[in-house]
């Protein structure tokens, strides 16, 4: 009995390495994606750097300089806002340059990831001019 355990680790040990290797592999292939493809609307090394220059958002901290006009308003900016980061500030952003400006701030749920509970959220600290 002990040989056949013996036999059956010896097995799983090449499997798992190939596991890891393929996922290692599939990452490599995703960020070099990312960092190639034009069209491609995530810039990965702004992005890391977005993430790990921010502070989390408190909630009893309104944005400095009062409320945020989101037709001007920067990714940096825009990541102030509670529960908004990197990726959903892009797509306001994206947004806007394919729509042209918002003209009602209810055109904010048309951001895959905005939903009316994150609106109302971020409704205090936005505004249209």
């Amino acid at each position: 009995m002990p040989w056949k355990m013996k036999n059956l680790e010896n097995k799983w040990l090449p499997f798992s390495f190939g596991i890891l290797a393929g996922i290692l592999i599939s990452g490599i292939l995703f960020i070099a994606f990312l960092n190639k493809n034009p069209d491609s609307s995530i810039d990965v090394t702004q992005l890391r750097l977005i993430i790990e220059t921010q502070p989390a958002f408190h909630k009893d901290n309104a944005p400095d300089e009062g409320k945020i006009d989101i037709n001007q308003a920067t990714l940096e900016r825009l990541i102030e806002l509670p529960g908004i980061g990197p990726a959903k500030a892009m797509a306001i952003i994206e947004f806007r340059e394919k729509y042209g400006p918002y003209s009602e701030i209810n055109e904010l749920l048309y951001i895959p990831g905005i939903g009316e509970e994150q609106l109302n959220q971020i409704l205090p600290f936005i505004e249209i001019p």
